[in-house]
C-alpha cells in the first residue's frame, strides 16, 4: 500500500512541475520579457499548474478511493479545458518532436465534472500516445463531436496502436505492455489508463477505444449532455 501510494503521487507530480519549471525559465528570456501577450500566457500556465499541484497535495490519497461520491464537480466548459491542457503540455514538450493540436469548432459545451481528475485523464492518454510512438513526429489530435445529445472527446495519436494481446489488460492497475519502442522498454508505472477507467466510471461516462496496430489509436470519451 505504501509503495502504491508513493508511485501514484510521484506519477502525478511530474507533469505540473515540468510545466512550471519550463514556463518560469522561458519568462527569464529577454525576448519574452517585453512581449506582454507571451508573458500573460506563461504566467497563466504557471498559475494553472500551481493550482493543480495544490489540488494534488489536498488529494494525497490512493487513486482507488476515487468514486462518484468523492468527485468535486463544477460546471466546466469542455473546449476551454482541452485547450488549456494542450497549451500547458506543449510548454514542456518543446523541441521534443511532438505536435499536439486541439481543433476548435467554436462550439461550447458546459458539463458538470471534476476538473482535477478529467485533466489527469486527458494528460495520461496524451502521454500514452507519445510513449508508444515511433513516428518521426509524434502527433496527438484532439477534437470534439456531438451526436444524439452526447459530446465525444476524441484523442487520436499516430503511435504503434494496441495489440490484441495487450488490449484486454490495458486498464489493469500497473499493467504495462511488454513491447519495446525503438528497442527500449517503455518507462512508466502502468497507472495512466487505470486512472482513465476510474475517472470514466466515476463520472458515469463511456470510453471507446479504436486502434490499429502500427497506425495509431483513437480514445473517445463519450459524455451525455
Amino acid at each position: 500500500m505504501k509503495s502504491d501510494f508513493v508511485n501514484s503521487i510521484n506519477h502525478e507530480f511530474q507533469t505540473p512541475l515540468s510545466a512550471i519549471i519550463v514556463a518560469n525559465k522561458t519568462l527569464g528570456k529577454d525576448q519574452v520579457k517585453d512581449n506582454k501577450e507571451m508573458v500573460a500566457s506563461l504566467t497563466g500556465v504557471i498559475s494553472r499548474q500551481a493550482e493543480r499541484l495544490n489540488s494534488l497535495f489536498k488529494q494525497v490519497i490512493d487513486i482507488t478511493m476515487m468514486n462518484e461520491s468523492t468527485l468535486q464537480k463544477e460546471s466546466v466548459m469542455v473546449e476551454g479545458l482541452l485547450k488549456d491542457v494542450v497549451d500547458d503540455y506543449m510548454i514542456q514538450a518543446d523541441n521534443r518532436q511532438i505536435e499536439i493540436s486541439f481543433k476548435e469548432t467554436g462550439a461550447q459545451h458546459t458539463v458538470l465534472l471534476d476538473r482535477f481528475w478529467v485533466t489527469t485523464m486527458i494528460v495520461n492518454i496524451i502521454e500514452n500516445g507519445i510513449k508508444y510512438n515511433t513516428s518521426a513526429i509524434k502527433r496527438i489530435s484532439i477534437f470534439t463531436t456531438e451526436t444524439d445529445k452526447k459530446l465525444t472527446v476524441h484523442i487520436v495519436d499516430n503511435g504503434v496502436g494496441i495489440s490484441a494481446g495487450d488490449f484486454k489488460n490495458i486498464f489493469d492497475k500497473f499493467y504495462r505492455s511488454t513491447k519495446s519502442i525503438d528497442n527500449k522498454a517503455v518507462k512508466g508505472l502502468g497507472l495512466g489508463l487505470y486512472y482513465t477507467k476510474q475517472c470514466i466510471e466515476a463520472h458515469r461516462w463511456q470510453l471507446q477505444v479504436d486502434t490499429v496496430e502500427k497506425s495509431g489509436t483513437d480514445f473517445s470519451i463519450i459524455i451525455p449532455l
